[in-house]
Order: C-alpha cells, then sequence, then structure tokens
C-alpha cells in the first residue's frame, strides 16, 4: 500500500472519531438541558359568537398547555374563569382566549344585570316621588300608585324592584349620595312591566326607598279617602318610632294592630309580690243646711234652729227609752205646730 493512501486513511479515521465525539457531547448536553415551563390557556375548538353569555365552555374551549415563550398576556386557563361570562368579539377556531376578550362590568350594560324572564321598563319621576333623588342605581323600591279624582286612592302595586339606572346613569360614584333625575328605569317582569305602564297612565307614581337587606313583602296597602279620617292605631305608630331589627308592614285602619314583640313573662319566683288593697276611704256625709223658725208668742220672739230630717234620724239613733217625760219638754229645738206659726205671723 502506498504511503499517501495510509495517510489518508489515518486522517479520514481520526475525523469519523471527532464527529461521532462531538455528535455524542451534542446529545448529552440536549439531555441535561431543563425543559421549557408552560401554562394553561383555553383553545377555541369551535367559534364562539361575542355578546353572550357562556353557560357550557367545554362546548367550545379546550386545555392546552402552551410554553410560556410565547408571552400569551392574561390567559384563561380553567372553565371557571369563563363560564356565564362574555366575549366582547366572536373568537374563530384555533385563537387562545384571554382575559382582554371577556366583556368588563363598564362594558356589560344594562341588559347584563337582567336575570332571565326580566325586561327594563322605565317609568317617569319627580323629585319629590324620588325621594329628592336618594334612590340611586342598585337601590331596591316599592311602586305606590296614587288615582286622581272623586275615587281617589293610593296602593302598593310593587315591591322590591331594583333600579338600573337614573336616565343615564347605571352606576354609583363615590361623591355623589343623589340623583335628580326624570326618568327611573327598573328590572321587572312582562307582568310588572304591563301594571307599570298602566298605572303611569291612570295616575301618579311614587317610589319608596328600602333599606339594605329589607327583601321581605309588607301586607299591600290601598288608602281611600274615607281612611284619612281614621287615626293611625296607636301600637302601630308607636313601633315605627322605636328602632327596629325587623320591617313593619303599615296595615289599613279595619285591620287589628299585631304586636310583633310581645313582653317577656316572668316566672313566679320574678314577679313581684301583690301589696293588699287598700281601705276603702270613709265617705263624708253631706252636711245639711240649716233653717231658723221663728216662734211669736204674744210679745215675745223666740228664734228656733233645725234641719229637715234630723228628727228622723235623731229618733233611729235612739235605741233606748230612758228619756223622761220631763226631758222631752225641755228640748229647746222641738218644732212648733204649724197652727202656732200662722197666727203668730
Amino acid at each position: 500500500m502506498k504511503p499517501r493512501t495510509l495517510i489518508l486513511m489515518v486522517v479520514a479515521i481520526g475525523c469519523g472519531l471527532a464527529a461521532s465525539y462531538m455528535t455524542s457531547r451534542l446529545l448529552a448536553e440536549r439531555g441535561a438541558k431543563k425543559e421549557e415551563p408552560t401554562v394553561p390557556v383555553l383553545m377555541v375548538k369551535k367559534r364562539v359568537p361575542g355578546w353572550q353569555p357562556i353557560k357550557q365552555p367545554d362546548q367550545y374551549f379546550e386545555i392546552k398547555q402552551v410554553p410560556v415563550s410565547l408571552g400569551l398576556r392574561k390567559p384563561i386557563g380553567t372553565f371557571e374563569e369563563i363560564r356565564d361570562q362574555r366575549l366582547n368579539k366572536s373568537l374563530n377556531e384555533g385563537a387562545f382566549v384571554l382575559a382582554d376578550d371577556l366583556l368588563s362590568k363598564e362594558q356589560v350594560g344594562l341588559d347584563g344585570q337582567l336575570q332571565p324572564g326580566q325586561r327594563a321598563v322605565s317609568v317617569k319621576v319627580t323629585a319629590e316621588s324620588l325621594v329628592s333623588g336618594f334612590v340611586l342605581p342598585g337601590s331596591r323600591v316599592d311602586v305606590v300608585w296614587t288615582k286622581r279624582g272623586q275615587e281617589a286612592s293610593a296602593k302598593t302595586i310593587l315591591q322590591n324592584m331594583l333600579v338600573l339606572a337614573i336616565d343615564a346613569e347605571d352606576t354609583r360614584s363615590s361623591d355623589k349620595k343623589n340623583i335628580l333625575g326624570q326618568n327611573v328605569t327598573l328590572a321587572a317582569t312582562v307582568e310588572e312591566a304591563s301594571r307599570l305602564a298602566l298605572a303611569g297612565a291612570t295616575g301618579d307614581l311614587r317610589l319608596l326607598l328600602r333599606g339594605h337587606g329589607d327583601n321581605k313583602t309588607a301586607t299591600h296597602v290601598s288608602i281611600k279617602l274615607s281612611d284619612l279620617d281614621q287615626p293611625i292605631s296607636a301600637s302601630t305608630a308607636s313601633d315605627l318610632l322605636q328602632p327596629r331589627s325587623e320591617p313593619v308592614a303599615l296595615l289599613p285602619p279595619s285591620a287589628a294592630p299585631v304586636v310583633s314583640n310581645p313582653l317577656p313573662q316572668l316566672t313566679e319566683e320574678e314577679k313581684p309580690a301583690e301589696e293588699p288593697p287598700a281601705p276603702p276611704a270613709e265617705v263624708e256625709k253631706p252636711r245639711k243646711k240649716p233653717h231658723i223658725m221663728i216662734i211669736y208668742n204674744g210679745l215675745q220672739k223666740q228664734k228656733v234652729p233645725f234641719v229637715l230630717g234630723e228628727k228622723a234620724d235623731q229618733d233611729e239613733e235612739e235605741t233606748t227609752p230612758s228619756s223622761s217625760p220631763a226631758s222631752e219638754e225641755k228640748t229647746p229645738n222641738k218644732p212648733a205646730t204649724p197652727a202656732k206659726k200662722g197666727t203668730g205671723k
């Protein structure tokens, strides 16, 4: 074999050994390198329409593990984060769902606050019927309908209604304690909206502001002109002046008052000892008016005082016949006979 050929063979074998060494080293470095972290992201598997609540997200999305290196901003990775939410645009198949794709509270609008079966209806109000503007978006109110004319009356037609907006303001502001407007938008069912429309066309509407957490339904009150002359029950009026933990339902005058907070019953040991009854006071008998009798015996004039009925009282008191005839003759106040009185005059 020629020396030149031998040299070429040695060079080729050396190059092969060097290449295999470099390849094995590169593979070892790749195996030792850590895997890149990933995050779960919802990917659209079926076109999703916008502006509609998503009730069953598993029908439109699937969870994929996406490398962090893609730089997705605020990805949505669970079904619960998107359930009952709405998208601000339609998403096609293969798109990733991000937080910016969801509607914010400011973008939802009134239709997003309505429950299934509810409608938004507006009624005209004044500052007086709006509780001086202290009815705000989110408040709960009762609606009173007032009918004018000879058969005037006032009735509570709706209770616990949600206020959606005052004019064009549908959110509360921290720097505003009251809002004076001309229209109030309420959340109502179809029947409730029909009642409001009819009541507004035939009379005046007034809103009664409810307290926070007061969800109880009060007794429907119907007042006529004749009821204004009747006084309100004293127990009902006194209950309204005291702080209460529960709302008080105003009853019509014909209804009997109901005591909601009766006094606690005392046990036999806690009851105070009964005092003996006081003796009856002695009634002083009225004094009888005395009379003067004038007796004329010739030229002599004698005045004898007497009291009508005194002789009968004295006869009852004298129970023993111990008096003698002589003592009876000396009695000076013995009345004279009518004949002598007439002859004297």
